[in-house]
């Protein structure tokens, strides 16, 4: 990334919101119209109409989500790495471990853009996860990165509690400190919950199979496969990040949130490839909702150009 490219996206978009204007009745209004808006509106119709044959009672309805790179940007490093460049790795107990990221996560900001890393989610993917919880979804996180990591902030940012978190862990004991019984870290890992283990995790977290699993990198793949190859209404998502404009954009060439494997079987497995660039009338929340001004666009049409200075590495590969 030049520094004049740096400067650009610095300065792009803290203001006004310039999409259309959508009906008041449209769920996911920061989603354009398209394959992947259209799918996901036609699953949840099928699963939740009494008396449809594809319908699914609420027990059953769980959908998972990656974070990083699926809920909020993951450029030019996860949070989590800038958080224990900071910090090291702790043990401790898991009370100070979740008090050292609240008091980190609140002030925190992006290398790059200057943004609050809390202040980097993607307004569509907000819309999506109350659009699913309105419709009587169990929503999780299985992130690879560390469950208690993401716990002490994800139900003020996503509205999701933290018993609904599942990550990679660290090897937890019991011990009583001071008169105190407390759960304490072991600098050992228990669960690296990333590729084949996200399946695992969902085993162990939640009991369940997903009906619908969003991701954005290869690491997501078994979870995918995991949830799509089961029998009834199913579906698979993948956010290809394909706008250097408002975001980033990069794929299989990237260190950070690689995506080849998956991209390359989606249309093998029926997987949703969701365009970043074409498919997302805003990415990140209105300034207003924020107590700064964001460094990046906050709006485009479907039919925004991509610049080939991506700041991260080329997109190689377009839907």
């Amino acid at each position: 990334m030049t520094s004049t490219h740096a400067v650009a996206l610095g300065i792009a978009l803290g203001c006004v919101n310039h999409a259309e204007a959508e009906p008041v009745d449209d769920p996911l209004p920061s989603w354009n119209d398209g394959a992947p808006k259209r799918a996901l509106l036609e699953l949840v119709g099928r699963v939740t109409t009494p008396g449809s044959p594809d319908y699914v009672r609420p027990a059953e309805r769980v959908a998972v989500f990656d974070n990083d790179g699926t809920l909020w940007a993951e450029q030019p490093m996860y949070a989590q790495a800038d958080f224990l460049s900071e910090h090291g790795v702790l043990g401790g107990t898991a009370e100070d471990f979740a008090t050292r990221v609240e008091a980190w996560i609140s002030i925190a900001r992006n290398p790059v853009t200057g943004c609050r890393y809390i202040d980097m989610v993607y307004q569509p993917q907000l819309e999506l996860l109350a659009y699913l919880r309105g419709h009587g979804f169990r929503v999780f996180i299985v992130t690879g990165g560390g469950a208690a990591f993401v716990r002490p902030w994800s139900e003020r940012v996503y509205g999701i509690g933290r018993e609904r978190v599942i990550g990679s862990r660290p090897r937890l004991v019991y011990e009583v400190i001071a008169g105190r019984g407390q759960v304490v870290r072991v600098r050992k890992p228990d669960l690296i919950d990333n590729g084949p283990d996200k399946p695992v995790g969902i085993e162990q977290g939640i009991g369940r199979r997903p009906i619908l699993a969003f991701g954005n990198s290869d690491g997501d793949y078994e979870m995918l496969e995991y949830t799509t190859t089961a029998p009834g209404p199913r579906l698979g998502l993948l956010l290809h990040h394909t706008d250097a404009v408002r975001e980033w954009a990069y794929d299989r060439w990237s260190l950070v949130g690689r995506l080849a494997r998956a991209l390359d079987d989606a249309p093998v497995h029926g997987w949703i490839v969701v365009d970043m660039r074409r498919d997302w009338r805003t990415v990140f929340p209105p300034p207003e909702t924020s107590s700064w001004p964001r460094t990046r666009n906050q709006t485009s049409s479907s039919s925004s150009e991509t610049t080939s200075e991506s700041g991260i590495s080329p997109v190689t590969a377009q839907e």
